[in-house]
């Protein structure tokens, strides 16, 4: 009961923001020896991949100065892990700005899906599965927030809060 509490007081937090889209992000797991997807990324890894992914998006839409305009992509990550065996994802609220609505620039999609070969594995191997990245654009709430919250811990480990620095 204590637990339902915290989730719905969070719920509530999150949802006094108003958000443009929603991305859904998978790790690749590789096995060492063969080419089968089954290594598993260490949470740190995952964290330097994701925080080096935001700080190329927001390079790309806000410009190289992001951080001396204190211009960025705020929002929440929810990580979700439902087994130890499984690979973890995650889902990325990402808050409405004014630069989304730049049509003179590539769409905040297509920077993502440009960049999403990039950040890397201390072996040299792509962090991102591309078939396990969708980019959604939200039009109404409709249940998302709930959805993202659906492995709540009382610990906060599965949230974090998108800063000019990355993934707080």
């Amino acid at each position: 009961m204590r637990l339902e509490k915290y989730k719905e007081a969070n719920i509530r937090f999150i949802q006094r923001y108003t958000y443009q889209y929603v991305i859904h992000l998978t790790f690749v797991m590789y096995n060492s020896k063969s080419k089968k997807i089954n290594y598993y990324i260490p949470e740190e890894v995952q964290r330097q991949s994701i925080n080096f992914l935001l700080y190329l998006l927001n390079r790309k839409m806000f410009g190289r100065n992001y951080k001396k305009n204190d211009a960025y992509l705020k929002g929440f990550i929810f990580r979700e892990k439902k087994e130890l065996a499984d690979n973890p994802h995650y889902h990325i609220l990402i808050e409405d700005d004014p630069v989304f609505t730049d049509t003179s620039k590539p769409s905040f999609e297509t920077h993502l899906r440009n960049l999403l070969h990039i950040p890397r594995t201390p072996t040299n191997k792509k962090s991102f599965h591309p078939a396990g990245v969708s980019v959604e654009k939200i039009y109404a709430e409709n249940g998302i927030i709930e959805y993202c919250n659906k492995r709540f811990q009382l610990n906060a480990s599965h949230m974090g809060i998108l800063s000019i620095g990355g993934l707080v």
